[in-house]
């Protein structure tokens, strides 16, 4: 999928349930469109370091595993993967005609005063509730992470440096106060690495069995 093709989707709603208002969004990884009853991503042909979306097939098999790995922590929002295919000559979202053109994650579309943000903006966060999920996400890890983990501080370098070639692009999205930032980042997180490589190694082995 491109851009056009995407664009041209979201204005003729093209995509299963109600269509007004609609909202399209666009990352560097993903395209979603927002609608009154559900959400719909559709990854980029993107290929980095730390992700390969580049082929239908690769964007199949990922739509397919985020919704594995996200049920077991929202099983009420990740619906399932739709194809994306044609109908009467034109793409829609949910066509299933095969071969499929590309893949959807369809998801129960979550109510946006409810983030995180916006509720710390709101003062509607309290220390009980971060405790909660504190507890929440430990417990999780504990249950869902490898056993067997190494920590390479070249690998983890790698996947920070995948960010810096965005910087430009960022600032001109969210403002000139952006770059100095990333500056920072890719001037700090080296040195970081390096001071307690000691300290991330020994993590994995302390994960209770």
């Amino acid at each position: 999928m491109n851009d056009p093709q995407i664009s041209d989707i979201f204005e003729r709603r093209a995509f299963p349930g109600p269509s007004e208002p609609a909202k399209l969004i666009s990352t560097h990884i993903s395209w979603v469109i927002l609608t009154p009853e559900y959400s719909f991503k559709i990854k980029k042909p993107v290929h980095f370091h730390f992700l390969d979306f580049s082929t239908p097939a690769l964007r199949a098999h990922y739509c397919r595993e985020e919704v594995r790995l996200n049920r077991r922590l929202a099983p009420d929002t990740y619906l399932g993967v739709l194809p994306i295919g044609r109908k009467d000559g034109q793409l829609r979202i949910g066509a299933r005609n095969r071969p499929a053109e590309d893949y959807a994650v369809w998801m129960r579309r979550e109510d946006n005063t409810r983030e995180l943000d916006v509720l710390l903006r709101d003062g509607a966060v309290q220390p009980t509730d971060m405790k909660k999920l504190a507890h929440k996400l430990a417990a999780f890890h504990q249950a869902h992470t490898l056993r067997r983990i190494r920590v390479d501080p070249q690998e983890l370098r790698a996947d920070f440096a995948d960010l810096f070639p965005y910087a430009e692009s960022l600032s001109a999205a969210l403002g000139p106060e952006t770059a100095p930032i990333f500056y920072k980042m890719n001037t700090w997180l080296p040195g970081f690495i390096e001071r307690h490589t000691k300290r991330l190694c020994p993590r994995p082995r302390r994960i209770p069995r």
